[in-house]
């Protein structure tokens, strides 16, 4: 069911996800980048509630229910590939594959 519910998010956002060949950034990298309050280039858990915010006020993917549930820890959990307590832009994007 976890494993669902991130396969889920992640194909839904793979659209916006995709780089368009050097097209303006796309919503979700700057909500990234945006959320990154300490510009280490990956998200700890607060700032990775403030992304999931960010998406679900944007209507991207299924961030709404993500945060309507309160389901930002299993999420991050399931999205932090090498378990150490962040999450990069590269592991986002590597979860939709």
């Amino acid at each position: 069911m976890k494993n669902l519910l991130v396969i889920s998010l992640l194909l839904v956002c793979g659209p916006t996800l995709a780089d368009h060949h050097g097209e303006q950034e796309l919503p979700i990298v700057s909500n990234f980048k945006a959320a990154d309050g300490d510009a280490s280039s990956t998200l700890n858990m607060s700032e990775f509630k403030n992304f999931v915010k960010a998406n679900a006020k944007a209507d991207i993917g299924r961030f709404a229910m993500i945060e309507k549930r309160s389901m930002e820890n299993r999420v991050f959990s399931r999205m932090d590939s090498n378990d150490d307590g962040e999450i990069a832009l590269q592991e986002l994007m590597a979860m939709r594959k």
